[in-house]
Parts: C-alpha cells; sequence; structure tokens
C-alpha cells in the first residue's frame, strides 16, 4: 500500500471507533438501568429484540477480540480458520483410511 493512510485507517481512529462502538452498545443496558431507577419497573415494547441485539453485537465483538489476541500472542502471520478441524487437502477416498 503506497501513500499516507486514510483516515479510518490511522493507529488512533481504531480504539475511539471501538469505544464509540462499545458506548454505542452500553446504551441501552444503561438505559434499562437508569428507567428502573426511575421507578418504571415495566419493559419497552422492543424490549425483547433490542437485548437480543446487544448481546449479538457484544459477543462478536468480543469474540473477534478474544481471536485476535490469541493470533497476536501465538504470532500468527496468516488468518485461518478458528477450529480445530485440519485442513482440507483433496478428495476423500476409502482406500486411504
Amino acid at each position: 500500500m503506497d501513500g499516507p493512510l486514510a483516515w479510518y485507517e490511522s493507529p488512533w481512529w481504531q480504539p475511539a471507533a471501538f469505544a464509540i462502538f462499545l458506548m454505542a452498545c452500553l446504551g441501552y443496558p444503561l438505559a434499562a438501568v437508569a428507567r428502573r431507577m426511575r421507578g418504571r419497573r415495566g419493559a419497552p415494547v422492543a424490549a425483547w429484540p433490542a437485548r437480543v441485539l446487544v448481546a449479538t453485537v457484544l459477543a462478536t465483538v468480543l469474540g473477534f477480540l478474544a481471536y485476535f489476541g490469541v493470533l497476536i500472542v501465538a504470532g500468527a502471520s496468516v488468518l485461518g480458520p478458528a477450529s480445530s478441524a485440519a485442513p482440507y487437502h483433496g478428495s476423500c477416498s476409502s482406500s486411504s483410511l
């Protein structure tokens, strides 16, 4: 890659984007805590889909960070599948079993 980095590729933007994303994901649980502290116990109409969305997004972000952390710690130079399955090397015939 030649030339300067784009604004969204700069090293200062990556942690800032993650912080903004995390604050956006934590907005729903914080609003629920504030609602309970004010004495409103009823859940909003779209409570269940919002809970599922927030849990899915947070699990995805934390899963990516864990996977990326393992790659960094292990010194991996190639991103690959995160499973323990052996790579596929062609067709499997009954004679090779």
